[in-house]
């Protein structure tokens, strides 16, 4: 197997409202301040799926922050041997005023793609998307589930070996959802690696080998799916995981 990303030691606190100020910074020790993810070692190989699980404000997007790069680690370091696909804040950088095909077009120029590799990705993203004609109009004329159809469409449509992904699923509607799991699974089988957040234990035992259950920044468990869930279900206070996919909206 070979080595995608290692986080040896990393760990993220950020600044009280007390730490404003070069000389409140210096005052102030780091151990001092709660630890939004206490420091912890992880390695993802090829072809491996990982799923960070945990309460809202345990640490979990700032760990997949870390391992992105979009979050610099107070202590520690993070080693990328790739490019990961990052499936969080997609579209973020894209014009109103453009339209879906061309903001798809400026995200895989980017990437370095070009002549008939571009344009059969472009295409490729558009029946992704599913979204039809409305895949010509100015983004500004998109719902909120329309865009992420194309964001997400764009991401996917050349994906590296280690994809990144939030809790993104919890916004689209039923069909798009499971169009994106089915090719996360596809994915999955010629040997994408995943390192992924969510809450919904079905979509942990559907595409992770591994576990990671935070909470409060702390790690509780690492190990098996079936470990992590009960780990999970301890942290939720006993309560038993949601047994079904997150309801999803948008459209």
């Amino acid at each position: 197997m070979t080595l995608l990303v290692r986080m040896a030691g990393v760990g993220k606190q950020y600044p009280s409202g007390s730490d404003v100020g070069l000389t409140a910074r210096l005052r102030r020790q780091t151990s001092h301040r709660p630890w939004a993810l206490a420091p912890l070692d992880l390695e993802v190989t090829s072809g491996e799926s990982v799923a960070i699980l945990g309460r809202n404000g345990s640490g979990k997007s700032t760990l997949l922050g870390l391992a992105a790069g979009t979050i610099a680690p107070t202590v520690g370091r993070v080693d990328r041997r790739v490019d990961p696909t990052l499936l969080f804040q997609v579209g973020t950088a894209f014009d109103d005023e453009l339209s879906g095909a061309e903001n798809a077009r400026v995200e895989l120029l980017l990437r370095g793609l070009s002549g008939r590799s571009l344009q059969l990705r472009i295409a490729e993203a558009r029946e992704f998307s599913g979204i039809d004609d409305a895949w010509e109009e100015p983004l500004r004329t998109y719902s909120t589930g329309m865009r992420m159809r194309v964001a997400m469409a764009a991401a996917l449509a050349d994906p590296g070996p280690l994809l990144l992904v939030d809790e993104i699923l919890a916004v689209g509607d039923s069909a798009f959802v499971a169009t994106c799991l089915d090719h996360f699974r596809t994915l999955r089988q010629a040997g994408t690696s995943l390192l992924f957040v969510t809450h919904s234990p079905v979509l942990a035992e559907s595409l992770a080998d591994e576990s990671i259950v935070l909470d409060h920044g702390q790690t509780v468990a690492r190990g098996s799916i079936a470990d992590g869930l009960a780990a999970y279900s301890d942290v939720l206070g006993g309560a038993p995981p949601a047994t079904t996919a997150p309801h999803v909206v948008g459209g």
